[in-house]
């Protein structure tokens, strides 16, 4: 059950939502511990964003996204401008006009998901259905899992990416950003659109050569909520509870540390969600597997998927698993990363009577996508997205914006 906006929040929520895009740009979207930004550049400044191209084979794919410093978790898919115009076919995307140049042709966004369904697709009928649940059936163990999935690598990166990418992105015209406002882009571009993945999560922005030159994500829009917290009239101090956030059961998947990383994958997709928490023995949470965990892998990497959740975590961030065998460690509220040799990645986590002002400085803060709600014992009980902030904010904004959030009201 919500609580009423304050009025103060409704009229000052659409003064903030009023706020060009050009000028949401400008400001520093980064969170105070991120020194690189591959997909919307420093301040707002104009650069090139890294593209991949649609008859590009999965693997190559992987492989350009993981070169890139830090690994890239996604990039846009284009078809190339044809300058002698072999090609007739209305693509949709085309912008015709007097300069000479073709506009960008958008096909959509290639991310780390889509490769992690393209394998799970590609599973035999009955590991699919018994990893999503479907069946209940002995499972294979580790070194089954490793074989198979070490087997299935070339099948699944030898795909193009027109067979398997999602359609996660908006394409926008750079010269017609000055009459955008980032109320637009959030509920036109992001919460008016459905993609293969759900909400559409990216803006991509294209000059009048069709380069895109940068990338307006979900994450962009609420980073730059957090530093315009004080601008919200109130809806800043009220609870996650008041405001309906982390409520939504449904959504909230969970599995245990010992279930193979593949599985805790094909559950996470079965469900259409965005991560997984994992608990442990005491129904705690003590880790959240997404597909951002898959940043940097590479197909010779895939075997891997076949190790228990907890130490597929632990490998790929270099750490160590204190909590696995060790339930009361003194690292047990962040047991993966005990002996991490770098900054860690924290677990975040919120409670229900967190008001919303600190919840927008977490995401910030800590980059990341999903905030799960729990109670005494870290209890998981809900959990709040980027796409259940945006649209509650929108919705305090204008009660009447769109059927998209109807259980906000």
């Amino acid at each position: 059950m919500t609580s009423p906006v304050p009025a103060t929040a409704t009229s000052s929520l659409r003064a903030l939502l009023n706020t060009p895009l050009q000028a949401v740009f400008e400001a520093r979207l980064e969170s105070p511990t991120q020194t690189w930004r591959p997909s919307s550049g420093s301040g707002g400044a104009t650069q090139r964003v890294v593209t991949l191209r649609h008859n590009d084979t999965v693997g190559m794919a992987l492989t350009k996204l993981a070169r890139h410093r830090g690994g890239l978790t996604g990039a846009p898919v284009t078809i190339e401008p044809d300058p002698l115009h072999a090609d007739c076919m209305d693509h949709g995307s085309r912008v015709d006009r007097d300069d000479g140049y073709e506009a960008a042709v958008l096909l959509g966004f290639f991310d780390t998901g889509d490769a992690l369904r393209a394998l799970i697709d590609a599973l035999p009928d009955e590991d699919r259905k018994r990893a999503t649940g479907e069946i209940i059936a002995p499972t294979r163990n580790v070194l089954a899992w490793m074989k198979l999935l070490e087997q299935m690598q070339k099948g699944v990166t030898n795909r193009r990416l027109v067979q398997v990418l999602g359609d996660d992105a908006e394409l926008l015209y750079r010269p017609n950003l000055r009459g955008v406002t980032l109320g637009e882009a959030v509920r036109e571009g992001f919460l008016h659109n459905k993609s293969a993945n759900g909400f559409v999560h990216r803006l991509a922005i294209f000059d009048e050569k069709g380069e895109i030159t940068r990338v307006f994500s979900m994450s962009d829009a609420v980073r730059y909520l957090a530093l315009r917290s004080d601008d919200m009239g109130g809806l800043e101090d009220m609870t996650l509870a008041e405001l309906g956030l982390g409520q939504d059961t449904e959504r909230l998947v969970t599995v245990d540390p010992s279930v193979p990383a593949i599985e805790a994958f094909a559950r996470m997709c079965h469900k259409g969600v965005s991560g997984v928490g994992v608990l442990d023995k005491t129904q705690g949470l003590i880790a959240n597997l997404s597909a951002s965990d898959l940043r940097g892998v590479t197909p010779e990497h895939f075997g891997m998927l076949g190790l228990p959740v907890a130490e597929f975590l632990a490998l790929l961030h270099g750490t160590s698993y204190a909590g696995f065998s060790h339930i009361e460690s003194q690292n047990r509220s962040n047991p993966f990363f005990a002996n991490a040799k770098e900054k860690a990645k924290v677990l975040v986590v919120a409670k229900s009577d967190d008001v919303l002002g600190k919840v927008l400085q977490l995401v910030r803060e800590r980059g990341v996508h999903r905030i799960y709600v729990c109670e005494r014992g870290n209890k998981p009980v809900g959990v709040v997205t980027l796409t259940d902030i945006l649209a509650r904010v929108a919705l305090a904004a204008d009660p009447l914006v769109s059927d998209v959030v109807e259980r906000f009201a």
